[in-house]
């Protein structure tokens, strides 16, 4: 009980020194790579000792933490995005770039 309050501890708390708009993305992440590294180990020890219900719950876990890490990016671009400084922080710029797939903005520091 005590590794897992301490590994929940240490995953939490990294979220607390982001920047307020990430900090969503941030936490899904680290609980996305939680469960795809749990998925893994338990898939993997599942398929060495022959048993199929761990091996399916490792498999559902890793799809799980790899959708929640792929989420999280989306997220955070998302968040990234601009139109003019004012949807940027204080110490940042939004810097529009010009692509064949059409205009980007992101916001960049100062």
């Amino acid at each position: 009980m005590r590794a897992l309050c301490a590994s929940l501890t240490l995953l939490i708390l990294p979220c607390a020194c982001a920047q307020t708009r990430y900090r969503g993305p941030r936490l899904l992440a680290g609980a996305g790579a939680v469960l795809a590294g749990g998925g893994s180990v338990a898939f993997s020890t599942g398929d060495t000792r022959n048993e199929p219900a761990l091996e399916e719950a490792g498999a559902l876990s890793l799809a799980l933490g790899l959708s929640a890490l792929f989420a999280a990016g989306i997220w955070a671009a998302a968040r990234a995005s601009c139109e003019v400084d004012s949807d940027c922080a204080e110490n940042e710029a939004c810097q529009r770039l010009y692509t064949t797939a059409g205009p980007y903005g992101q916001c960049i520091a100062r």
